[in-house]
């Protein structure tokens, strides 16, 4: 498939095999060089192309075609993309001077999402995706709470899946209550193409936006509005020069002023390949929740009820796609280079650093660095873990904070003390330390790993077969945690320590010490 003009390949192409009655057999997209490849059953009569930015191409096959025919076909490009066409569409929308233009583009828009929907179904790729939650400042949108969740995925057909089927938001909204939790929604490539969905709603040429200079957009709003549903009103971008989808933006509606007054809505992204491979990419919902808090009115003398508004962000992104063919695409995100430090020095190698509320994980290096990559924007907090004390769930304390931002790579020192230095803080907090001691760190917890706060431990000194001498006991606090720093603790000398609550059978393990930092842990059936 080629260019008219220029002889150019065609890659992101529909090409649509259909019977004489206009049905679709089978469906397939050109590649990078143009190039496509469809079986055609004995019924298959018609070569139907779209394309955004390219009027569409319909090419007659012949019944007695032989097998393994090569058809090349053109396509015309369309200047400015508004050319009108003869499109149907909802007698409930006012009468525009725009409207032949904007229905024009509409189609244009159409042939996008179908690429999309054949994309997937032809050659899936294997994702690595990132989904975040983030709780907003109402005030200034700042971000104080963000997770992060990564997942890998082989071979999916999709990286962002609408929740309900189109007729059902024509019919529902895009608001769901389950369980007395309220769930915002947004549509997907396959909401947005069917006719079901663009039959309800009206459309029309959107104005210049900033930042926007080769976009033309389309917006769409509900025909009809329905007391108690909330719909969505947004605008589908296209790039002019580029000839393709690029976002859709949109604000929930009929949610109530002062809910829309914080700006509801949502985006999705979409991306399309040299190899004319098309996916959604990133996607994201602000959301706004409602309290409802009573409060002394002392003007009015009693109490009145006042909402109390919540704002968070929902969303994900793809990080990497791979596909069977081996084409291959990395999303524009953040890297932080990270350098653990002691006071005598750099970390060992091996240490683990997380960074909190997600799955960004590493180990450092011979020296102490580690690299995290796939960052998404936002704020995070490092936290480091001795690999001894990762037994125990335990992280050394920091006050290391960054913000990642896309295309850049933040570099950080970390100060974090060691776990020798932390297990001796802790023991001269309750006056057990003595200079030079081996170190014993535990933590109590039941069978299923949950902390045991004012379990009583005990630490015996094995000094015979049946025989033990008690050293000292410990009430553990709210983290289950225990240490003793004792020069009555001694290499090469074995111990018991048990470990009891209430009237709970006791956990009790035996253990020689070789190390100057012993690690415990003590089960509580």
């Amino acid at each position: 498939m080629r260019d008219s003009a220029g002889a150019e390949p065609i890659a992101g192409a529909v090409v649509l095999v259909t019977d004489a009655a206009g049905r679709t057999l089978t469906r397939s997209l050109t590649n990078e060089r143009g190039a496509y490849q469809v079986v055609l059953a004995p019924e298959a009569r018609w070569l139907r192309l779209l394309r955004i930015g390219y009027r569409p191409t319909d090419t007659p096959l012949s019944p007695t075609r032989p097998d393994g025919a090569a058809l090349d076909v053109s396509m015309r490009a369309i200047p400015v993309m508004l050319e009108p066409v003869r499109v149907t569409s909802s007698r409930r929308c006012p009468a525009r001077r725009d409207a032949a233009q904007a229905l024009a583009l509409l189609e244009q828009a159409r042939a996008g999402l179908l690429a999309v929907l054949v994309a997937r179904e032809t050659n899936q790729p294997s994702l690595v995706r990132l989904r975040y939650q983030r709780l907003l400042d109402a005030g200034s949108d700042r971000i104080t709470l963000q997770i992060v969740r990564v997942d890998s995925v082989h071979r999916s057909a999709v990286s962002f899946e609408a929740a309900r089927r189109p007729a059902a938001f024509v019919t529902l909204g895009f608001l769901a209550d389950r369980g007395g939790t309220t769930e915002f929604l947004a549509p997907d490539a396959d909401v947005l193409l069917d006719s079901t969905f663009a039959g309800s709603y009206c459309f029309r040429l959107a104005g210049r936006a900033r930042g926007r200079g080769n976009q033309v957009g389309l917006e769409f709003s509900v025909a009809r509005p329905l007391p108690g549903r909330v719909d969505i009103a947004g605008v589908l971008w296209l790039d002019t020069a580029s000839r393709e989808l690029v976002d859709i933006t949109f604000r929930y509606v009929g949610l109530g002023r002062e809910i829309e007054a914080l700006q509801p809505g949502g985006s999705i992204a979409f991306r399309t390949l040299p190899s004319g491979l098309v996916l959604i990419y990133r996607w994201s919902l602000r959301m706004v929740g409602v309290e409802q808090d009573t409060v002394f009115d002392v003007r009015e003398r009693r109490e009145t009820v006042r909402n109390r508004f919540n704002l968070g962000e929902a969303g994900g992104e793809v990080a990497r796609a791979l596909w069977p063919e081996g084409a291959i695409w990395r999303g524009a995100l953040g890297r932080a280079r990270l350098r653990i430090l002691h006071t005598a020095g750099p970390a060992a190698a091996g240490t683990i650093v997380r960074l909190v509320d997600t799955d960004y994980v590493g180990r450092t290096d011979s020296s102490g660095e580690v690299v995290l990559a796939d960052l998404l924007p936002g704020p995070y907090e490092v936290e480091v873990m001795d690999p001894r004390l990762a037994e125990l769930s335990v992280t050394l304390p920091t006050r290391a904070t960054f913000v990642a931002t896309r295309d850049s790579t933040v570099v950080r020192a970390v100060e974090v003390p060691t776990a020798e230095g932390w297990i001796d803080r802790r023991c001269a907090a309750d006056g057990r330390h003595a200079p030079d001691a081996v170190r014993l760190l535990g933590r109590v917890v039941s069978a299923a790993g949950t902390a045991i706060a004012g379990a009583r431990v005990a630490v015996n000194r094995i000094v015979g077969p049946g025989i033990e001498q008690t050293l000292a006991t410990y009430w553990t606090g709210s983290d289950g945690l225990f240490q003793f720093c004792l020069p009555t603790l001694h290499l090469g000398a074995s111990y018991a320590f048990e470990a009891s609550h209430g009237q709970s059978p006791a956990g009790r393990q035996e253990r020689t010490l070789w190390d100057r930092v012993t690690i415990v842990r003590l089960t509580i059936p």
